[in-house]
């Protein structure tokens, strides 16, 4: 099993994340991680995700949602030869610390065969863009708040 995980503090209330979050039709104005999202917010549905690891690296795929808890948490999980070789679960929560100020954890977890050949130059590729994501959405959720006084 390997597993990334990044956090980030944003002075901005929780709902405000989660709504930036959860607004994938907005994902090509702010995200340089997550570039494209479309599909529905329902356990078992399929989203069409587009990511961007680098500037030459451009992936699309097709996660099924496992996990929505309004507000807080959403998960996907990808299976590569029906999880035979590999399965990530991407889950991107958001933690309320008072009421203009949250926390955003961004995580992957990969197990199956494939998972132990992830090599450190694969995961920290990962990190970064998880970072660059958090960085992003910590923009956007603080001069949201910052406009809405």
């Amino acid at each position: 099993m390997k597993e990334i995980r990044t956090e980030i503090h944003i002075q901005a209330p929780a709902e405000q994340v989660w709504s930036i979050l959860t607004d994938f039709k907005a994902f090509a104005e702010w995200n340089p991680f997550l570039r494209q999202a479309q599909g529905e917010m329902v356990v078992g549905k399929p989203l069409e995700i587009t990511v961007q690891m680098d500037p030459r690296t451009v992936r699309s795929f097709r996660p099924k949602i496992v996990q929505v808890t309004p507000g807080r948490e959403l998960e996907w999980e990808s299976k590569v030869l029906n999880g035979w070789l590999l399965v990530s679960r991407h889950s991107c929560t958001v933690e309320p610390k008072g009421a203009r100020e949250a926390v955003f954890v961004n995580r992957e977890i990969f197990t199956g065969p494939l998972s132990a050949l992830m090599g450190a130059q694969v995961q920290e590729g990962a990190r970064k863009s998880f970072e660059a994501m958090n960085q992003a959405l910590k923009a956007r959720a603080e001069g949201a708040a910052r406009a809405a006084g």
